[in-house]
């Protein structure tokens, strides 16, 4: 959730500093470019982020932890970790997959959900 909460902080930053500097560029070459533009164009980059498909799903397979390759969609490593001796909270966030973009998110969620 923090993550979701930092992307949409940096997108509204960027929204911010889009509109500041398409106004210099707009002043400078009196191009008619307006807030509505720079928006649809940030929404755009927003999506085009969101549907990246690179990183990592750890998921519940066979009542155990595993990660999947999310371009593959193929089983890269398998746990001994049970779910069912998670707390509540880990196992409802297990249940939607948790995705992470990066080795080091990975080891960083596997090592709280399997110690």
């Amino acid at each position: 959730m923090k993550k979701v909460v930092k992307i949409v902080l940096y997108c509204v930053i960027g929204v911010y500093v889009a509109i500041g500097a398409t106004r210099l560029v707009s002043d400078a070459f009196s191009l008619p470019v307006t807030p509505v533009d720079v928006i649809s164009e940030a929404a755009q980059k927003i999506e085009t982020m969101t549907n990246d498909t690179s990183g990592y799903k750890v998921k519940t397979v066979g009542g155990k932890i595993a990660v999947e390759d999310i371009k593959t969609g193929e089983i890269i490593k398998s746990t001994d970790t049970r779910v069912d001796i998670l707390p509540p909270k880990d196992r409802d966030q297990l249940k939607d997959g948790i995705v992470v973009k990066t080795k080091s998110e990975l080891r960083s969620v596997l090592e709280d959900l399997c110690s």
